[in-house]
């Protein structure tokens, strides 16, 4: 029997403008999780916004890099990964769960790590693809 093709993807984590003042450190951290980076076709990002109540929402949504303005970078956490947007979505769920919001101590930076750190723990990417985000400027705000 002929097996289908596996469909691989790419993880990036990209970050989004907050304030020009402090724009690397106080930079929108999200995952976006797409088919061909190199096209300019719509991926899924994967983030957490503060809520009207105050509390972090966890968002999955549609996105089209190309159509940000907002969009200030981003970096190939994994290549070719066979992470199914379902897997990520899980995992961005559960890591969302009864967390509470703090701008400088747990925000959508140590979020974002916190994810990836799960998806290491999973198998689903290598601790080598989170140890290189540091080197290639990618440390959240305040520690993890």
């Amino acid at each position: 029997m002929i097996q289908p093709p596996i469909m691989t993807k790419t993880l990036q984590l990209v970050l989004f403008t907050q304030s020009y003042l402090f724009a690397q450190s106080t930079a929108h951290w999200a995952l976006y999780l797409a088919d061909d980076v190199s096209a300019d076709g719509v991926g899924r990002l994967y983030h957490i916004a503060k809520a009207e109540d105050g509390e972090p929402k966890f968002r999955d949504e549609p996105f089209r890099p190309s159509m940000s303005q907002s969009l200030r970078g981003a970096v190939v956490v994994a290549n070719d990964t066979d992470l199914t947007e379902a897997e990520l979505r899980e995992t961005c769920a559960d890591v969302s769960k009864n967390r509470t919001y703090d701008l400088f101590k747990n925000n959508c930076q140590n979020w974002v790590t916190d994810v990836l750190q799960d998806l290491v723990y999973d198998g689903r990417i290598g601790q080598e693809d989170l140890d290189a985000l540091p080197a290639r400027g990618f440390a959240p705000l305040y520690g993890n």
